[in-house]
């Protein structure tokens, strides 16, 4: 969160509305004709004074019923223009590394990719094990609970994000890569995506500026963005909270917040010993 600007926020003097719109069909397949129900619930972001009091605000719409009649209704575009065919017979929860997949990327962009999915599965399987076995402290630091549910639930997410990691075609693991400088939703602060009806992960300009691994306590490093974008390909579509905040999170939160995976994983890779000091926590791991 760092790396957002002032252009990323829109200011709201009281009393005001603030009006957006979006293509659904951009993020999910309407390609059939039909009924669809259609809500918007989650949470936005907001700041009275500065990047520190970031708080999460939540949001829910009225449903809507459309009726849709193909053909208006399409592939998103990006799918329409690599054309069906590639697309068929991928699971739909994978991503998938393959020439057609990554043409965007320079060779320096896959090594880092791979980099971090390598990281990734060392990361996911330390954490699986705290989940497991670990104490008590850190599942409460991050997921408000340590009993058997919690444990299964959170075991059971993180079994999903590494057999994800640990795909593999030929020599690479399946990722899809969607790295383009100009790439529109690549705006300023943004890090990676996860574009839903596509089931890809585009990874962003400053991605790639961002170091492979930092044992700082909360930095944005390779590893942590990729899987905190496995996380939302695994079913966690809102980010209640990120980085440090994810400690303030209720349970029903917490343990559906990607971020909040992602710091169990790192004080489980750093900290792989005993359990961590809550609240005086350290500030830097080593």
């Amino acid at each position: 969160m760092s790396d957002l600007d002032d252009s990323a926020f829109e200011t709201l003097p009281a009393g005001s509305i603030y009006k957006s719109s979006l293509d659904i069909a951009e993020s999910h397949d309407m390609s059939q004709s039909g009924t669809y129900g259609v809500k918007a619930a989650g949470t936005l972001w907001a700041t009275v004074t500065d990047m520190e009091g970031l708080q999460t605000v939540p949001f829910e719409s009225n449903a809507l019923t459309l009726d849709i009649v193909a053909p208006p209704a399409r592939l998103p575009p990006s799918l329409t223009k690599r054309g069906v065919n590639d697309y068929q017979g991928l699971p739909s929860k994978h991503l998938t590394l393959h020439q057609d997949a990554y043409s965007a990327c320079t060779q320096r962009d896959l090594r880092a990719i791979m980099a971090a999915v390598h990281n990734c599965r060392n990361f996911v399987r330390r954490a699986k094990s705290a989940a497991r076995c670990g104490g008590q402290s850190r599942m409460w630091y991050y997921f408000k609970s340590s009993n058997f549910k919690t444990r299964h639930y959170v075991k059971s997410a993180l079994d999903e994000m590494g057999r994800i990691c640990s795909q593999t075609c030929g020599e690479f693991p399946k990722v899809m890569c969607e790295h383009r400088t100009d790439q529109e939703n690549c705006d300023p602060g943004t890090l990676a995506l996860i574009t839903r009806g596509e089931t890809v992960i585009r990874f962003c300009p400053l991605f790639f500026r961002k170091p492979d691994r930092s044992s700082v306590r909360w930095a944005d490093d390779q590893v942590s963005i990729l899987l905190h974008e496995l996380a939302h390909l695994c079913g966690f579509e809102h980010d209640y909270a990120y980085g440090k905040s994810v400690v303030h999170l209720a349970q029903n939160e917490s343990v559906q917040n990607p971020d909040s995976y992602v710091g169990f994983a790192r004080d489980a890779t750093y900290l792989p010993e005993g359990d961590p000091a809550c609240p005086d926590y350290p500030t830097r791991v080593a």
